[in-house]
């Protein structure tokens, strides 16, 4: 049984490889099936994308896509069913939260939702005996015009049964080139808030009843993994794609403790300033914690109260960015602009805040409301949703009809955010900040700039703006 996974990504940077397929591909090789991959990271032409399914010659195409790639999946799926009468799947996150959408594709014969490790195996096991069945939970099939809707499985609870996530179906190489060296590693699942522009809540319904939605690897599990990809490959820095790492106060002094002897890259983290205390910055930075991800959205309180779930105060966040300072770690934030109920004074709001806490480096998205977020409902209740602009990326569209800003002016206010925060403390800072942000949109200075970066300038000159993570939609899943 030969399986042909498809990553149809179109993010520009940082170039980031789907741990999802990584992990789908590990569990199909270790069952004994042939797997390939077609990765359009780094582009490729519809006739590359033809030709490799036909040297594969797979018995299924497996796509995985995000809200931002999905139009983009459908493109390949129907290149392929044009072309093959191969039978397709989709799985990923906008599958999940817009199932009815995705089966009515006629380029998928199958849709996966939710966690896909127990549901894909079992599906290609019946495809290999030549069996008929419909009935496999989290996955819904297509038949004759039918549709069969199955229920979803409980998620996978022990994290540590599952395989090591496999990495040389990628070029991996390149994609560390492009990334400064740093590799990627998720250490538990869930996330325990409800921020309303992020998934977390739509996923919690979803598995109701299944347990607790946060699960965590094993430290010794998440140990041996890491040590077994830094043997084989260049890693210079280590990234952590939980959605907030700091969850468990005990089982990060753990990690810490283990990570530093076993380990001892530098590492970064995503983090809620509400989790932190000084023990436990002071844990992170003796663990080798070198930079920590922190969620600032908006400079307004009521805004992140009331409109995006997140009840944490300035004062909280001022110092839990005191904190991360002190202790030797860089602070970067994450920031939305654009909100529809957002005027200038709540812009100039963010970029006072982000003045006080002075980030090393920062990333500044256009709100955009994404199928399965509270926010998405809201937005298209209220008559903000513009549904004929598809869900792109946060960095470079919007779905939004913003009745006080345009997305003009949103955008040029996204160029000169940076500068405005860096130019209150750190001037030299805020002219790279200036010069990066308004040459990015250009072609010739992106080669550029990923040319400096792969030389091993540093990532904090470089590469501090653009974040577009493949893996998780930013929640970070989907969310603007």
């Amino acid at each position: 049984m030969r399986v042909q996974f498809v990553y149809p990504n179109t993010v520009q940077h940082p170039k980031d490889i789907s741990l999802g397929i990584a992990l789908l591909s590990a569990l199909l090789k270790r069952l004994g099936y042939e797997v390939d991959l077609i990765d359009t990271t780094f582009g490729m032409k519809d006739s590359e994308i033809l030709l490799k399914i036909r040297k594969f010659n797979p018995d299924l195409i497996a796509l995985s896509s995000i809200s931002a790639n999905f139009s983009y999946a459908v493109h390949i799926a129907t290149l392929a069913k044009k072309q093959f009468l191969i039978p397709t799947i989709i799985g990923g996150i906008h599958p999940t939260v817009a199932p009815e959408e995705a089966i009515r594709k006629e380029c998928f014969d199958m849709i996966c939702i939710g966690e896909g490790e127990e549901a894909l195996p079992e599906l290609v096991q019946f495809l290999e005996e030549g069996k008929k069945e419909v009935t496999i939970k989290n996955i819904w099939f297509k038949e004759n015009g039918v549709i069969h809707r199955n229920a979803v499985r409980p998620f996978v609870r022990e994290l540590d049964s599952l395989p090591d996530a496999d990495l040389e179906i990628y070029d991996y190489p390149r994609y560390l080139k492009n990334h400064n060296r740093v590799g990627g590693f998720i250490s538990g699942r869930g996330c325990p808030y409800q921020c309303t522009y992020c998934i977390n809540h739509f996923q919690q319904i979803l598995y109701r009843g299944s347990g607790s939605w946060v699960r965590y690897r094993s430290i010794t599990n998440l140990m041996t993994e890491i040590k077994n990809v830094i043997k084989k490959y260049d890693i210079k820095r280590i990234e952590f794609y939980d959605d907030t790492f700091t969850l468990d106060r005990s089982r990060v002094k753990a990690f810490c403790e283990q990570y530093v002897q076993e380990v001892g890259l530098p590492f970064h983290i995503n983090a809620r300033v509400d989790n932190l205390s000084e023990e436990m910055c002071r844990d992170l930075a003796n663990g080798r914690c070198r930079r920590v991800q922190i969620g600032v959205e908006s400079g307004d309180e009521r805004i992140r109260k009331d409109f995006l779930g997140r009840t944490i105060s300035d004062e909280r966040i001022i110092e839990g960015c005191r904190l991360i300072k002190k202790y030797g770690m860089e602070l970067y934030t994450f920031n939305m602009i654009g909100f529809p109920v957002e005027k200038m004074h709540h812009i100039r709001k963010t970029v006072e805040l982000n003045r006080l806490i002075k980030p090393n480096a920062m990333a500044v998205s256009i709100f955009t409301a994404y199928k399965g977020t509270k926010l998405y409902e809201t937005c298209k209740e209220r008559g903000w949703l513009d549904e004929a602009k598809s869900m792109g990326s946060y960095y470079s569209s919007t779905n939004i009809k913003n009745p006080f800003l345009s997305f003009r002016k949103l955008k040029c206010l996204q160029r000169w955010f940076g500068f405005w925060v860096f130019i209150g403390y750190d001037p030299k800072r805020a002219l790279i900040e200036l010069i990066d942000r308004n040459l990015i949109r250009f072609k010739s200075y992106s080669k550029i700039r990923t040319f400096l970066i792969t030389k091993g300038l540093r990532r904090s000159e470089v590469d501090h703006c653009l974040r577009d993570p493949s893996s998780p939609q930013r929640g970070k899943k989907e969310g603007g």
